[in-house]
């Protein structure tokens, strides 16, 4: 059963640490990350949720997303995140100009009578060339990989076939335009 630590509105944690449902049920705040991975044509790795997922299956999101856990912070989720979903590994000398935390948002939206999401985001973008089709996934998590550039993301995301948590794309888009690449 994932744990996550329950946050105030403001981000600060309340002490309290409960089951994902229940935060979700409950429609208490707590942590997520974004990891926006970017290579040298400024095109994001993204991944098509598989049609497994609980939660918006089938839908286009970014790289990788995911529950920080009571026991992690945001940049270890990070790392964890990109192994069980792809079994990526960032270089253990990665430079913060290759990953770097760009903006912590919240997201609030009401899914289902039982599961209403209020979550501090904080998103993350990393520089590297990496080939979708050398990439192991984890299918009950992801279908697909594609590399798209951001005109191609803002078409799927008015198309309706994003993940309807899109407002990384902005912070992303800014981001890239001072890419580590550049």
């Amino acid at each position: 059963m994932e744990m996550l630590t329950v946050l105030d509105e403001n981000g600060i944690p309340t002490g309290e640490v409960l089951s994902r449902k229940e935060i979700h049920r409950q429609g208490l705040w707590h942590e997520a990350i974004l990891v926006a991975i970017i290579n040298e044509q400024n095109k994001v790795l993204m991944q098509q949720r598989s049609q497994e997922k609980d939660k918006f299956p089938g839908l286009w999101d970014l790289t990788v997303a995911g529950h920080v856990p009571a026991a992690e912070i945001p940049i270890d989720t990070v790392f964890s995140e990109m192994m069980e979903e792809m079994g990526l590994v960032l270089p253990k000398r990665t430079k913060l100009s290759e990953l770097k935390h760009i903006k912590t948002f919240r997201d609030q939206r009401i899914i289902a009578d039982d599961f209403i999401e209020n979550q501090f985001y904080n998103l993350y973008v990393a520089h590297a060339n990496v080939d979708p089709a050398k990439i192991i996934m984890q299918e009950d998590e992801v279908q697909q990989l594609k590399l798209l550039s951001l005109f191609e993301v803002q078409k799927f995301a008015k198309e309706g076939l994003c993940h309807p948590r899109t407002q990384w794309i902005d912070f992303v888009k800014t981001h890239a335009s001072r890419s580590a690449f550049r």
